[in-house]
């Protein structure tokens, strides 16, 4: 038997389900007993992968309840379409990630801000001074200084909310291009 949600949530049109095997919906159901139960009520609650009639996934809690009939024990299911809520606490589990992940960038930045400040007066200090003018790497510590704060100095404005398109492979080649060099570094020192 099915009614009309079931019908909705396998993309059928009725009375299409009807005497149809739902192991075909829902693979997992094959591994429930059907034994004889009439000595016990059973009552569970499994999260299976089900799948619509047009091939899409989705995550299902399938409530088992049997019952008595002058025929026999009987075995119930209610099945629920859960995808909703996963996709609910995966956004939540995601943005509460992106804020804690701002608050630590937020510190470190803080941090490397106050270095680079310590920095920047020592290196300004040794500079009045003419006894480090034309050195190379007394400028090049100047530079490290001034990339460092423009490192420090990270845009950590509120993000938006709104999903928005991301070209993949750009993304990739930007991490490729961030950590080849470490590692190529790892590699040849292994």
């Amino acid at each position: 038997m099915a009614n009309e949600a079931a019908h909705r949530m396998l993309v059928l049109e009725e009375p299409l389900l009807l005497g149809r095997s739902i192991h075909r919906y829902f693979p997992s159901l094959t591994h429930v007993s059907r034994r004889e139960t009439s000595q016990h009520l059973f009552r569970a609650v499994m999260q299976a992968r089900g799948h619509r009639e047009d091939g899409d996934a989705f995550l299902a809690d399938i409530c088992f309840s049997t019952y008595r009939t002058a025929s026999g024990s009987r075995l119930a299911a209610m099945i629920l379409d859960t995808s909703e809520e996963l996709r609910t606490r995966e956004e939540s589990s995601l943005h509460q990630m992106l804020a804690g992940s701002r608050i630590a960038v937020g510190a470190v930045s803080h941090e490397v801000r106050n270095v680079c400040g310590a920095i920047a007066a020592v290196h300004q200090n040794l500079s009045l001074g003419q006894l480090l003018t034309g050195n190379k790497d007394f400028e090049a510590l100047g530079n490290l200084v001034v990339g460092l704060e423009r490192i420090a100095a990270v845009d950590l404005r509120p993000y938006s909310e709104q999903a928005s398109e991301v070209d993949l492979a750009a993304v990739l080649d930007d991490v490729r291009i961030v950590i080849a060099p470490s590692l190529d570094d790892e590699c040849v020192i292994q």
